[in-house]
């Protein structure tokens, strides 16, 4: 599973995401919110995250735990089908039960007239 963030590195850009598994309770399903308070919460300003930092649970998310169910959508894909989303989308993954989910994310970002040193970590 995967707590609720956005897919933000600092350019634009459009993520495609494609389960190579049915997404089901089972596997864990995708899921994304709107919620104006769970939105504020995460930082609508959209911050510039490593992608280690997507699963680090932060301060405060017990007391927002309560308004999951009535804030969070889930889609159930089939294997191959995709999600396409761009970087303003709050979301997350529901806790796989008893199954692993295989996901490939294809990110189209535009990237003209940045420097590669902003786009890559040293030493990449």
């Amino acid at each position: 599973s995967s707590p609720l963030h956005y897919d933000n590195y600092g350019v634009e850009q459009t993520t495609l995401w494609v389960p190579l598994v049915d997404t089901t309770p089972e596997t864990g399903t995708f899921a994304w919110t709107d919620h104006p308070e769970l939105k504020q919460w995460r930082g609508e300003h959209l911050p510039v995250a490593h992608p280690k930092d997507f699963h680090a649970v932060p301060q405060g998310f017990d007391v927002l735990l309560e308004r999951l169910p009535e804030a969070l959508h889930e889609e159930y894909c089939r294997a191959g089908e995709c999600l396409l989303f761009d970087r303003s989308l709050l979301h997350g993954s529901t806790q796989a039960r008893t199954a692993e989910r295989i996901t490939f994310d294809f990110r189209i970002a535009d990237v003209r007239g940045l420097h590669a040193s902003r786009i890559l970590p040293a030493g990449v």
